[in-house]
């Protein structure tokens, strides 16, 4: 028969096979995603170039139909000079100072007409340098982009961070919320004027991109702008804000893992709904002793495993009734007992519904049976 050793070495192997696989994924996707938005932004300048090109096509026409419409205009003296129509006593031979400024600026935005010989044709030399133009600007944009994408170095370092940021917020880069985070990530640290991307960056993006949102502020509530008063218990730890499975679930304050975001040893947490609970945290989950008190007065003071009540706990009551229990996963399993605010009466209690009523010694006989020292809770 396999021992509890071997057991949990196998499982442990198992689970940091899957961690590892996971961590591979994580990285071709993020990796992926930097392909695309490079794709994307070269796109992006040949539109532009595209644009300016078909932009000049169009001035061009433009000036020589205006020069071909001048030409031919009845107003138009035989030796090519406007007459004069504003009855100052100008010459017909002459140019008004106004039709001079008019073309004159006309000109000045559209080139000019002076790229232009007197048939309204384009010098050929011209159109060369023009071209010869063209193709450094091309080149430019090559060194450009050159420069641009061996200045974007993601590091192995931050690009670990964006995996873990990941996954403590436990968020699925595949999901629509987790592809949209990476895609809004990528842009900024691509936008940075920054020669390496670290992880202190990405995590001021990220807290960004999960904080500073108006649908963030609403799901948090009125108490989400300033962090909870210094508790006594940790007057020396970090109190950050945490972004769980979607949404801001409140502010916390202990000890963290080395990387900062990971709940990990003792500390409180004060959620946005207005719960509270202090314990010990491991892999960012409760474990061991702790206590939650909901805001409705309701608390539960217990054993903790994986983020849920599990082993030994009390639940209490606002009205101070009191179930002495064993949890599974979150749920009251097996007898318990429950006694009544003034402990003069109990009842057993069996899978979290009561069954029956009990003497107040065979309510003490099965929380001792339990585990329980204290096996009858004092009154309030």
């Amino acid at each position: 028969m396999m021992s509890a050793a071997q057991t949990r070495l196998d499982n442990a192997i198992l689970a940091h096979e899957s961690a590892e696989a996971e961590v591979e994924r994580l990285c071709d996707i993020v990796e992926r995603a930097a392909d695309a938005l490079k794709h994307a932004r070269h796109n992006k300048r040949a539109a532009q170039k595209e644009l300016n090109a078909a932009a000049k096509v169009a001035q061009a026409t433009t000036s020589s139909r205006r020069a071909v419409a001048v030409e031919h205009s009845p107003d138009v003296a035989p030796n090519g000079h406007a007459a004069s129509m504003n009855g100052t006593g100008d010459s017909p031979g002459q140019e008004t100072d106004e039709s001079r400024s008019e073309y004159s600026d006309e000109d000045n935005e559209n080139g000019g007409y002076e790229d232009e010989d007197e048939s309204g044709e384009e010098d050929d030399d011209d159109y060369e340098k023009e071209e010869e133009e063209d193709d450094e600007d091309d080149e430019d944009d090559e060194d450009d982009e050159d420069d641009e994408v061996g200045g974007f170095d993601m590091g192995n370092e931050a690009l670990e961070q964006v995996r873990y940021r990941l996954e403590t917020a436990k968020i699925d880069p595949n999901s629509p919320m987790g592809t949209k985070l990476l895609d809004e990530l990528l842009i900024r640290l691509q936008d940075a004027e920054v020669e390496v991307i670290d992880a202190a960056l990405v995590n001021e993006f990220i807290d960004k991109l999960l904080f500073d949102t108006e649908e963030g502020a609403e799901e948090a509530g009125p108490s989400a702008s300033s962090p909870p008063p210094k508790n006594p218990k940790h007057p020396d730890h970090p109190v950050i804000r945490i972004y769980r499975g979607g949404k801001v679930l409140g502010w916390y304050q202990g000890e963290l893992d080395e990387r900062g975001y990971a709940r990990q040893g003792t500390g409180s947490m004060y959620y946005d709904a207005g719960h509270v609970c202090h314990g010990t945290w491991e892999n960012d989950e409760m474990v061991g002793r702790g206590t939650y008190i909901w805001s409705d007065g309701h608390v539960y003071d217990g054993d903790w495993l994986n983020g849920k009540r599990h082993g030994l706990g009390r639940f209490n009551r606002p009205d101070n009734v009191i179930l002495y229990g064993e949890y599974a996963n979150g749920h009251h399993k097996g007898e318990g007992v429950r006694w009544s605010a003034d402990r003069m009466e109990a009842q057993l209690v069996v899978d979290g519904v009561p069954m029956k009523s009990v003497s107040l010694t065979k309510a003490k006989e099965i929380a001792t049976n339990l585990g329980f020292v204290d096996a009858l809770p004092p009154p309030m």
